[in-house]
């Protein structure tokens, strides 16, 4: 099984295109048995977040709405799973 997991930086212009080419190979790819998670991960004051990209729920919201990077850290804030 492979996992993909996307350190993400903030900084970068195409942040947001990069979720949203993720969130397309997840659903395209989502019944593939040896793919596991797919993630983005950044590093914040408080810790890690983590955007699975596995989750159809997550993917609509990337695919829908996130069109910059404050869409994406919007997303990030609402949605994402800490650690």
């Amino acid at each position: 099984m492979v996992d993909i997991l996307e350190p993400h930086s903030s900084a970068l212009a195409d942040s947001w295109k990069k979720a949203r080419g993720l969130a397309k190979y997840a659903k395209a790819h989502s019944l593939d048995a040896n793919l596991g998670r797919i993630e983005m991960i950044r590093k914040t004051s408080t810790g890690l977040q983590r955007l699975s990209l596995s989750e159809p729920a997550v993917q609509a919201k990337v695919l829908t709405w996130v069109t910059s990077n404050g869409h994406l850290d919007q997303v990030f804030d609402e949605v994402s799973l800490s650690s």
